[in-house]
């Protein structure tokens, strides 16, 4: 981890932004692996910093349902169970859904352009290099991410993010098998299309089966690599369940 430089300031803003951003890309590319303690005095050390600004940011982290603090113990990255997986794929499912469908409804030239951007940087990316993977999986967070802004519904499109970040390191765990990628661009292909056509429920339905393959395969690569009976993890899903409360009392406005 590198220490914090101007350019890293006026990119992201203060400092707890720029260690948050720091301490998210590391565990998406797996460099803080689950359950891995979080220690302050050493990000501040790395980064060339006060604590200040790493606890800052490590309840930020926290509070997204990355990372998990214990008394007398500190900070460790937060861990995912087969349970958690699918309970973050169910709801995310149905916002997905909904959120596709609006976006088809709501969707101008310039989303369309911005979306299929997206689309063709990752056909270049479908090699699955560990270079390319950490590459795909950008560009994957932005193709969704801007497909669902399209449907101009902020709450909606925020809580997603949520529930992304907390999965995401096991997406690009999962994208290292071979065909996965070339398989998940069929996919995006097929969803693009819906969305440039301006179909709410073909788009809705595309969302919602993207969703549940990403789902099954994550809860298999899980199941084989966790043994039965493995103590669940309390944390990630606490903040999750409280974040859908949160947009739900806002929609409702």
């Amino acid at each position: 981890m590198r220490a914090i430089t101007e350019l890293d300031t006026r990119q992201f803003g203060n400092l707890a932004e720029v260690v948050y951003a720091h301490l998210q890309a590391s565990i998406f590319n797996g460099t803080l692996q689950a359950g891995q303690p979080i220690r302050q005095e050493d990000i501040a050390f790395q980064l060339g910093i006060s604590r200040v600004p790493v606890r800052e940011a490590l309840k930020w982290l926290e509070s997204q349902g990355m990372a998990v603090f214990r008394p007398r113990c500190g900070y460790t990255v937060a861990d995912l169970d087969v349970d958690d997986v699918r309970d973050i794929f169910d709801i995310r499912l149905m916002l997905e859904e909904r959120g596709g469908y609006v976006a088809a409804e709501q969707r101008t030239d310039e989303d369309i352009a911005e979306v299929k951007a997206t689309l063709l940087e990752m056909d270049d990316l479908s090699t699955p290099t560990q270079d390319n993977i950490n590459r795909f999986s950008d560009a994957n967070r932005r193709f969704h991410k801007r497909l669902f802004a399209a449907s101009k519904r902020k709450h909606l499109c925020d809580t997603l993010d949520l529930f992304r970040d907390q999965v995401e390191r096991l997406v690009r765990i999962d994208a290292l098998t071979p065909g996965r990628l070339v398989e998940a661009q069929e996919e995006h292909h097929d969803i693009f299309l819906a969305f440039k056509d301006g179909d709410p429920w073909r788009l809705s339905k595309l969302c919602a089966a993207h969703c549940e393959h990403t789902r099954d395969r994550l809860i298999a690569s899980l199941q084989q690599r966790q043994p039965s009976g493995t103590p669940k993890k309390a944390g990630a899903m606490a903040k999750a369940h409280s974040a859908l409360k949160r947009l739900a009392r806002k929609e409702g406005r």
